[in-house]
């Protein structure tokens, strides 16, 4: 499982890594509400979720054979991925 933090600049952290092919869950936290944190997309995956504040939200993904899956804020201003390695 990766948390991941999110504030007025972005995620924290921006980029996790995992094994091709690997299974995780990313854990959103929105912390404040500053910023356009306030959802976040999978746009690969066609996955767009609410980040209530202060209100963990789990998102199950596989990680790419290859690559990176990537993710972004509603307005798609902040990014993030997570690196098949």
């Amino acid at each position: 499982e990766f948390a991941i933090t999110v504030d007025a600049v972005g995620y924290h952290p921006a980029e996790s890594h995992a094994k091709p092919g690997e299974s995780v869950r990313l854990t959103f936290t929105r912390t404040t509400e500053d910023g356009c944190g306030q959802e976040v997309m999978i746009p690969s995956l066609n996955v767009k979720k609410e980040l209530p504040l202060k209100q963990p939200v789990s998102i199950d993904v596989t990680v790419p054979q290859k690559g990176s899956l990537a993710f972004a804020c509603g307005m798609d201003m902040m990014h993030g991925s997570v690196i098949a390695d």
